[in-house]
């Protein structure tokens, strides 16, 4: 959050909200319950966010991180979130079990998210940034601040015991009446929603059983999880884990397949998890026409959900294993840097870092652009290494090439070989040199 906050110093505050919302809050829900952690992170980003007068596309951004983030954020726990909550007492998953499966890999996804919104959208957030108001009335007082805390935690430390949470839940609603100054509207109807869902999941699931729990169990782990977070889009997650608890025998790696898979797919739709609809009614009065538009927040969701199966696909096992530097170095090792270096490439030439200049004939000045971009040594130094290796596969790739066309006679090899080479320290110096003059030159207005 520090690093995200400190991107632009003169929004810092506005990020810090920002990513205490889709960081904070969303990972906090493994102790305060996912729909809780989804009220209060809607209801900061509805004022810190939708409420800037922001493009529908960091509103479709933001709303599938959310969505996402809130989904995988509760994992940390065995009570907070609805699809753990599922199958938690049947298969004796305690909260040491989900810290030691889920909690780096949903930490680091849930970071990951955050940070690749606010990247993405940064500008766009420097000109719409607004920071927090001071609140009218009087400042609420410790005591009763402190009251609601330990409310709250008992009322969490009680969930399977329903006379003392009635009693809890009374109790609050005593205070909040007699001290409505210090209180907002309470969202009973939200919160009435994701009750009756999981309350219709209970009594309703089981009538589901005679197609899902057969298909589920034909799967084999791989399938599984795929499976589960596709299916997790039109059947809710906490509804596939209930069923798939019900099917018998399964092994270790079936249960983690399946809670992970529907966790992942959390975010897709609104329907996919119990807390979604209280984010949805929340905020879909600053989209067009009052509407989430379906197709828009699937495709805003699926980037973040790429992310958490990559944490929670990648990398399997005890969390220990997250931390297994060889295990990243095999997996880091089958990527293909060149697809990735232009990917950067693009980004930093077609769109920009910084600020966009127009050309005085028409078009933009991309020369500016470029020498503003490698005034950033990192950018530099990301595009020196880039083209050394770039040169190191050059260095044999040329005779290589000739070798797979079939035009590798001996007459030939001695030319070939020393020419190849030359190409390949002509070609990265020559790039090399471009970044290292743009950085000393500076940028010439």
């Amino acid at each position: 959050m520090i690093l995200v906050a400190g991107l632009c110093t003169h929004t810092a505050l506005f990020y810090l909200w920002g990513a205490w919302g889709l960081v904070g809050l969303c990972l906090l829900g493994s102790l305060i319950t996912e729909p809780a952690a989804m009220t209060l992170a809607a209801l900061m980003l509805r004022e810190r966010v939708f409420a800037a007068g922001v493009s529908s596309r960091l509103k479709y951004a933001t709303l599938g991180v959310l969505f996402v983030n809130v989904s995988v954020g509760g994992t940390l726990t065995s009570f907070a979130a609805p699809p753990v909550l599922m199958v938690a007492g049947k298969w004796d998953w305690t909260t040491g079990y989900m810290l030691s499966m889920f909690g780096a890999k949903a930490v680091i996804a849930v970071l990951i998210n955050a940070l690749a919104v606010t990247l993405l959208f940064r500008r766009e957030l420097s000109v719409r940034a607004l920071e927090p108001s001071a609140r009218d009335g009087a400042r609420v007082p410790s005591a009763f601040v402190l009251l609601n805390a330990v409310i709250l935690a008992a009322v969490v430390f009680t969930n399977h015991l329903p006379e003392a949470f009635m009693g809890l839940f009374l109790l609050f609603l005593g205070l909040s009446e007699a001290y409505r100054r210090h209180h907002d509207r309470l969202l009973l109807r939200e919160g009435l929603m994701v009750a009756f869902f999981l309350a219709g999941l209970v009594v309703l699931g089981g009538q589901q059983r005679w197609w899902l729990q057969d298909v589920l169990s034909r799967l084999d782990e791989t399938t599984l999880f795929y499976g589960a977070t596709a299916l997790t889009a039109i059947t809710d997650n906490a509804a596939l884990t209930y069923l798939g608890s019900l099917v018998e025998g399964v092994s270790d790696d079936y249960k983690y397949a399946l809670v992970s898979g529907a966790v992942a797919g959390g975010g897709l739709t609104v329907i996919a998890n119990a807390p979604n609809p209280a984010g949805f009614a929340l905020l879909k009065d600053h989209f067009d026409d009052q509407s989430i538009n379906p197709f828009g927040l699937f495709v805003a969701a699926l980037a973040p959900t790429v992310v958490v199966v990559a944490c929670f696909r990648g990398v399997r096992g005890q969390v220990g294993e997250f931390f297994d530097w060889a295990l990243w170095a095999d997996w880091f090792a089958q990527l293909d840097r060149s697809f990735l270096f232009l990917l950067i490439h693009v980004k930093t030439f077609r769109d920009g870092w910084g600020t966009q200049y127009e050309w005085p004939a028409g078009g933009r000045d991309l020369y500016r652009q470029e020498m503003e971009a490698f005034q950033n040594p990192l950018m530099v130094a990301f595009y020196v290494i880039s083209m050394l290796v770039v040169g190191s596969h050059l260095w044999h790739g040329i005779s290589s090439a000739f070798q797979s066309l079939g035009a590798d006679k001996p007459a030939w090899t001695r030319f070939i070989l020393p020419a190849g080479k030359v190409i390949a320290v002509l070609i990265a110096g020559a790039f090399i040199t471009i970044a290292i003059w743009a950085h000393f030159s500076g940028v010439r207005s």
